[in-house]
């Protein structure tokens, strides 16, 4: 629909309603003196921009029923738009041009619409920039599409904001909260507290979030595709931006100390790319040379950058709605279902210490005695560093020497160690991963003397990245690291006869960017995502060589990357410190197969933050995997059995979705897993014995809950239940008729 703004209505010159072809407008100029605006609706979302003049801004987004979401104030009282974002705003990184530019200096050279979907393109007034952005309206979902093209002669790094929402509410500042898809999911707040910056992959596991007003809210979803291209040509960098500061600074540890700034609420979407200048491309006379079939909207010289497509879905009800339409957007993500039918059935994973056999005066023929050990916490399952050789024979620092993984560790057994201590540990039921590094290579060690530094991140300054003083990072983009360690996994598959490889970093490293211009990605500095997915499918090609059923887990969470591994493994508790409170991948992904650490504490702390078993009876009421690290690992042995022993009488707490419906229950932790029949998780995460007090929704019929490991059952009348827990107990239910 368009509508005449109120500052057009004195004009004679503007177009009238009766003018406005409401089903598609062809391209047109406009004219600087007008003022109009422009309403696009959904099912029960209003998306209202207002041209003044060149220039367009987003005015306000509503959904029937519910307060406007922009406000043009501070307080947040005055419904309407601010000046920042709404909807896109540049950030100059570096160079002559560097600074802030909102849409105050994009002017519109062209416009069509109708009443779902407006089309604009733009020059910009002081930069050499032109661009263009779509927004499109279906039902309660708004589509956010954009391209610039850079236009200078000389490369520029640019930070696109967009959509940039600000400033936003939904219940207000100190009640919304950022629900977001960070490792596997946290809730942070109040929103008007909060400055947080993620990228994906590196920091988000999936390109989503949401803005949470408890009854309701909106969704964000990046859903670009050009991780997956064959060629890095289309990638950039993606962040979610969630503030009030801006520009956000790239450290989240950093952002979350900013003070409260006055900027926001503000969110969006950030996409970072070097764009390269016009003096690469042969500028205007090259561009002429072209076959041409008319003018085009944007000349594009220089490079360009898609942006999204982006997508806002506005919703009522809790997250879980939002979540369950992010569920289905994802859906076309492969997931890698393992044939290894033993690891399939694996819940608990244990890991032994870097130095843990030293200390202990064992080597690798005791492979099976440390498996028998690690099922006294119930793990079948076991992560082993430091099983190759150190960089100075006679020493016992394996773990350090990083990237030797071909050459067995002679103080420990050596190589016929190693082979015999895995079939041992199979006979006895037992399964070993290797653990290696995805992402980093010790400079003492024989590749890293060899070849490891051609293959290295290089910072814009030409400097190697060093994360880890002694350590080259590698770029995963880089084809001689991919070849490298795909074929030296492989190797090990075939030589020693293991189970597969825990590979460390390797989607828990922040997302870099490489300036390496011996590289074959050069110039193009944004290929984090791109090069971390092409690594893993070449592990996958040669490790499925050796071995098919060769099983790879990552660390940190990342959902693209389950097209080659088979599992990821996250120590969100402690990471996120404590805030990993929403299960989100969970619900987007129940294939996801996350081992979610069980209670490692944040180092340097004198006593504990948090009890030691409450991050394992959340991972096992939310159906998590766990990760039974040694610390606490005597404290949670029988915790961990418990779970255990649930997991196996109930495979769907692991397997199934989680259910969209919650019970309603203060006392407990508890949630529903869509199987047949429906199974319910409870736990007692207190250190009081509790009786829990539990009602169930309409749509979750229900007359018994049958516990399979006991056969007790509980009545529940007129949909309530009452059950009664010890401390840190954890109980699993059949929901019956």
């Amino acid at each position: 629909m368009l509508r005449i703004g109120a500052a057009a209505a004195i004009g004679a010159c503007l177009p009238s309603i009766a003018d406005a072809d409401t089903s598609a407008d062809a391209l047109r100029t406009v004219d600087a003196a007008t003022t109009e605006e422009i309403v696009l609706t959904g099912s029960m979302t209003r998306v209202e921009f207002v041209r003044k003049g060149l220039q367009l801004h987003l005015k306000q987004i509503q959904r029937d029923g519910r307060p406007p979401l922009l406000y043009a104030d501070r307080y947040l009282q005055q419904a309407g738009a601010d000046t920042l974002g709404n909807p896109m705003a540049v950030v100059v990184l570096s160079g002559p041009h560097q600074g802030v530019y909102g849409m105050d200096g994009f002017e519109i050279t062209g416009i069509q619409m109708s009443g779902s979907r407006v089309l604009a393109y733009f020059k910009h007034s002081s930069l050499p920039l032109q661009s263009g952005i779509e927004v499109t309206v279906e039902g309660d979902v708004i589509e956010w599409r954009g391209q610039a093209a850079w236009n200078g002669a000389d490369d520029v790094d640019l930070d696109f904001y967009f959509p940039l929402l600000a400033r936003i509410k939904l219940s207000g500042p100190n009640l919304d909260r950022l629900v977001a898809g960070e490792l596997s999911g946290t809730a942070r707040g109040p929103l008007g507290d909060l400055n947080f910056s993620q990228t994906y992959l590196g920091g988000l596991s999936t390109p989503a979030y949401l803005i949470d007003g408890g009854d309701c809210g909106f969704a964000f979803l990046e859903d670009s595709l050009a991780d997956f291209a064959a060629d890095p040509g289309g990638c950039r960098q993606r962040s979610a931006v969630i503030g009030n500061v801006f520009p956000l600074v790239d450290d989240l540890d950093v952002a979350l100390e900013l003070p409260r700034g006055s900027q926001g609420p503000f969110a969006g979407w950030r996409h970072r790319r070097l764009l390269l200048g016009t003096s690469r491309f042969g500028g205007q006379a090259e561009y002429d040379k072209a076959e041409s079939d008319g003018t085009l909207p944007i000349i594009k010289l220089g490079d360009s950058v898609d942006l999204g497509p982006v997508f806002t879905y506005l919703y009522d009800g809790p997250w879980k709605v939002a979540a369950l339409w992010l569920r289905e957007r994802r859906q076309h993500l492969p997931m890698r279902a393992s044939p290894a039918s033993w690891y399939r059935e694996t819940t608990l994973l244990a890991e032994e210490s870097p130095d843990g056999l030293f200390r202990a005066g064992r080597g690798l023929y005791d492979l099976p005695l440390i498996m028998r050990e690690r099922r006294e916490v119930g793990s079948d399952m076991l992560s082993l560093p430091g099983f190759s050789e150190p960089e100075i024979m006679g020493t016992q620092k394996n773990m350090l020497n990083r990237g030797d993984y071909f050459y067995t560790a002679e103080n420990l057994g050596g190589l016929e160690a190693v082979r015999r201590g895995v079939e041992a540990a199979h006979r006895e039921g037992g399964h070993i991963l290797l653990y290696v590094e995805g992402l980093i290579v010790w400079k003492r060690s024989r590749i890293g003397r060899s070849k490891a530094r051609d293959w290295a991140l290089m910072n814009a300054d030409g400097s190697l990245t060093e994360n880890y003083k002694g350590f080259f990072d590698m770029c995963p983009a880089e084809k001689g690291w991919q070849d490298w360690f795909a074929t030296t996994l492989a190797d090990v598959v075939r030589e020693t006869g293991v189970d597969g490889f825990f590979m460390d970093s390797m989607l828990a490293t922040d997302n870099h960017r490489c300036f390496n211009p011996k590289h074959s990605h050069a110039p193009q500095p944004d290929i984090w995502n791109w090069g971390l997915r092409q690594v893993l499918r070449r592990v996958r090609e040669e490790v499925d060589k050796a071995n098919p059923n060769t099983i790879l887990l990552c660390e940190g969470v990342g959902d693209m990357a389950r097209e080659f591994i088979d599992g990821t493994l996250s120590h969100g508790h402690a990471w996120t410190r404590m805030n990993f409170t929403v299960p989100l991948l969970r619900f987007l992904h129940p294939q996801m197969r996350t081992f979610e650490a069980w209670g490692m504490q944040p180092h340097g702390r004198n006593a504990p933050l948090w009890p030691v078993a409450k991050p394992l009876l959340w991972n096992a009421v939310n159906g998590y995997r766990v990760f039974a690290e040694l610390e606490s690992q005597e404290q949670l042995a029988p915790l961990g059995r418990m779970v255990r022993k649930y997991f196996d009488m109930y495979p769907e707490i692991c397997d199934a979705q989680v259910s969209a419906f919650d019970t309603a229950c203060v006392e407990v932790w508890t949630q529903i897993f869509e199987s047949l029949p429906r199974v319910l998780t409870v736990a007692n995460a207190t250190e009081k014995p509790i009786t829990a007090r539990m009602t169930f929704p309409q749509t979750v019929q229900t007359g018994i809950l049958f516990d399979r490991c006991d056969q007790r059952t509980i009545s529940v009348r007129f949909g309530k239940a009452e059950l009664s827990l010890d401390p840190w107990e954890f109980r699993a239910f059949e929901l019956r008729p």
